[in-house]
């Protein structure tokens, strides 16, 4: 992913389904690290609208009266994981950013009622993460997917894989020792 940097069309869309603890998010938080920008999280729930994505009308937070326009994560350069989607009760919201979710940022835009234009900015990558096999999750629509430039499916390490990472992170001499 970090590599397609040199692409003409970088990598922007990532998605990363796979069951719970299989290191999605660490995946996430890795590749803002290795592009030095903020990883942010915006973790879904079954009520939730598309404002959290394009950006909302908050109470003020310096103690005035008031309201104030808070933008958008994907209005920055940031690496900006959307946790769980799948639990959406409207399917409708994710797909609701296919227009910002566009690579060229020129037509990455939505507008909103009042006039305003959300913009993506040309460096913000969007990794969808999601355990969609579980109870209760809905599938990615396939007009989000379609936006993707990568979607890998992770799976749940064999148990041979997991003695070696745990006695890499030990230094336990002996993966195969009864105490391990």
């Amino acid at each position: 992913i970090k590599e397609s940097a040199m692409f003409k069309q970088a990598y922007r869309n990532v998605c990363l389904i796979g069951p719970a603890g299989t290191g999605k998010t660490k995946a996430a938080q890795v590749l803002a690290a290795l592009w030095n920008r903020p990883h942010v999280i915006e973790t879904c729930s079954p009520d939730d609208d598309i404002d959290k994505f394009i950006g909302r009308v908050m109470p003020k937070t310096d103690g005035t009266d008031g309201f104030e326009y808070v933008e958008s994560n994907l209005e920055n350069g940031w690496v900006c994981e959307i946790q769980e989607p799948t639990i959406l009760k409207r399917s409708s919201v994710l797909a609701g950013l296919n227009a910002i979710m566009e690579n060229d940022s020129d037509t990455a835009v939505i507008s909103l009622p009042n006039g305003k234009q959300v913009r993506r900015h040309p460096d913000a990558v969007v990794i969808v993460t999601s355990n969609a096999d579980y109870d209760g999750c809905n599938g990615i629509q396939q007009s989000v997917l379609s936006r993707m430039d990568l979607v890998r499916e992770i799976k749940n390490p064999s148990v041979d894989e997991m003695a070696e990472r745990c006695k890499n992170q030990t230094n336990w001499p002996d993966a195969s020792d009864s105490n391990l």
